[in-house]
């Protein structure tokens, strides 16, 4: 969970945001994107919530200054505000892009299951996960993707076959 410094009577103090107001920021950033603004229907709509849910999460966002929001009016991020944005949505792309390349998880499912990894997963194990991703994109061993042989062996329990290195690896484990 993102963790942001605000300054309160000249001392600098931390404040955590939830995972639902997470999810409240990041939908107000994917909608100015796409829409130029955001609007209260608009984001209940993406997150599948009431519109009194909507209002009295950003009226909270709004006093830790996250957004600038006054009823009736556009909804606006803040520049705090679109810091946290785009981190949440840098962990959800890259949790859903391991889902889908790595693991060749169907796109719905990895997609919600990002949606609940990236309020939980550090950045240090983030960036990890993305050298894996990458060196999994490069892998290749006699002729086959990294990919291909994980499917090969989720389907069997157990590699198609092995390669000279891997199968040393075996013998000396037996």
């Amino acid at each position: 969970m993102p963790v942001v410094k605000q300054k309160k009577a000249g001392r600098s103090s931390r404040v955590k945001l939830s995972a639902s107001l997470e999810d409240y920021l990041e939908a107000i950033f994917d909608i100015a994107r796409e829409q130029g603004v955001a609007r209260v229907s608009q984001i209940a709509k993406r997150l599948r919530v009431g519109k009194p849910s909507v209002t009295a999460a950003l009226k909270t966002l709004s006093e830790k200054d996250f957004v600038n929001y006054e009823a009736y009016q556009f909804i606006t991020l803040t520049e705090r505000g679109r810091e946290i944005a785009k981190k949440v949505l840098w962990k959800h792309k890259i949790l859903k892009r391991f889902l889908t390349e790595v693991l060749d998880v169907d796109d719905d499912m990895s997609n919600d299951t990002a949606c609940k990894l990236e309020h939980v997963m550090g950045d240090e194990i983030l960036g990890r996960l993305l050298c894996f991703i990458q060196f999994v994109n490069n892998f290749e061993c006699e002729g086959k993707s990294f990919s291909e042989l994980l499917g090969k062996y989720c389907e069997h329990g157990r590699p198609e076959h092995l390669c000279k290195k891997c199968s040393e690896l075996q013998d000396l484990e037996g």
